[in-house]
């Protein structure tokens, strides 16, 4: 929906749209486009995302408009136009009757997942976990596999016509390379459908959920992962509102058509029951997995559980998969299924802490070590 605002003054009119509605407590945000009238001054539209409640955030505007018409000082009319088409433009959006009969709302036949009791399709859910682990991996997989309708560790998945990464992390090459290894070794194509890119270039996602919105609208974007939460919040982790303002964006972006999946983190592997930060990081979400694994030094395979920590149905039993990874570093690589019991991750990573206690206990020893210094 969209706000119009016009601003008549001497020899024209300024015109202010707002689109792209986003409130989070008290603070209002939108995508505004100003067109001008006035003779000699652009025809084309000034765009920006603007938090309309923010004075410091408006004059900063003002200057930019200022500059963009090429107006400035006592003759500007923009000082008193665009504080007033901002406060009216909230007046009306709050205004808004938002309300509908549910009687008039088609009766879903079913409830609808991306990936069956893994990801409700079109709202937001959250893969968390210790670093190295395997989220970027696993997103990378899920994301490959929505584009080609395939199952996913066995479980159906609903096709989508193209996906997107938002990624704060790594880079365009790398995950090409990423995506074109899992691809190989799940003997799917890459190049038959778009796979986007979006570099999150240190600004939040919040910030820049227009343009995002227009890139899902665009290109028919069915699936987006947001790698990772530290950085797309653009916030404390510990702060409800960088927690209200991301969970809130990818609610927009199902709105718009698109599931999504936030990568996060943990900060110790004891802690495992909800992704690093405020409580609300947990509870504003449909759907948590926290990713637990094992790797023995030097080895070539990744054993992964995924734990579901929150589902609105009950939550399902764990996924236990191995992801195994070429011996050179551009070869397939694969995510399948494993059959591995709840405690074996745990077991493994014991037996790991154990053999590298031995290790050390050995080269403490020069190599010779007594049977009961082992014992002991």
């Amino acid at each position: 929906a969209q706000v119009i605002v016009a601003f008549p003054v001497a020899g024209g009119l300024l015109e202010f749209r707002f689109a792209d509605w986003t409130v989070s407590g008290a603070v209002a945000r939108a995508a505004l486009q100003v067109t001008s009238s006035l003779p000699g001054q652009r025809s084309l539209p000034y765009e920006t995302d603007l938090n309309l409640g923010s004075a410091s955030t408006r004059e900063g505007v003002r200057r930019e408009i200022e500059q963009f018409f090429g107006v400035s000082g006592k003759e500007s009319p923009w000082g008193r136009a665009l504080p007033y088409a901002c406060s009216a433009a909230a007046a009306a959006w709050k205004a808004v009757d938002a309300s509908v009969d549910l009687r008039d709302v088609e009766l879903p036949t079913e409830r609808r997942y991306l990936v069956d009791r893994f990801l409700p399709e079109k709202v937001g859910s959250i893969l968390f976990g210790m670093g190295g682990s395997g989220k970027s991996m696993l997103s990378a997989s899920l994301l490959l596999h929505a584009l080609h309708g395939e199952p996913w560790l066995g479980k159906p998945v609903r096709p989508v016509e193209a996906v997107m990464v938002i990624d704060y992390e790594d880079s365009e090459d790398e995950w090409r390379l990423r995506v074109s290894q899992l691809a190989a070794g799940a003997g799917l194509n890459i190049d038959e459908h778009m796979f986007r890119y979006l570099p999150g270039r240190g600004i939040p996602v919040f910030e820049q959920r227009s343009a995002i919105l227009r890139l899902i609208e665009t290109h028919h974007i069915g699936f987006v992962v947001v790698d990772s939460a530290a950085s797309a919040s653009g916030g404390d982790l510990l702060d409800v509102s960088a927690a209200a303002k991301l969970t809130s964006t990818l609610t927009e972006f199902g709105r718009a058509g698109a599931t999504s999946v936030l990568v996060a983190h943990n900060t110790k592997a004891q802690e495992s029951l909800y992704p690093y930060g405020n409580i609300m990081w947990h509870n504003l979400v449909r759907a948590t997995h926290y990713v637990e694994s094992y790797q023995a030094e030097g080895a070539s395979t990744l054993d992964v559980l995924l734990w579901n920590r929150k589902a609105n149905r009950g939550l399902q039993r764990p996924i236990s998969a191995r992801i195994m990874f070429p011996v050179h570093d551009t070869g397939p690589v694969y995510v399948q299924l494993y059959d591995m019991r709840a405690n074996d991750v745990e077991r493994n990573r014991r037996d790991g802490d154990q053999i590298e206690a031995l290790l050390a206990l050995i080269a403490e020893e020069g190599g010779a070590v007594s049977s009961t210094r082992l014992v002991g």
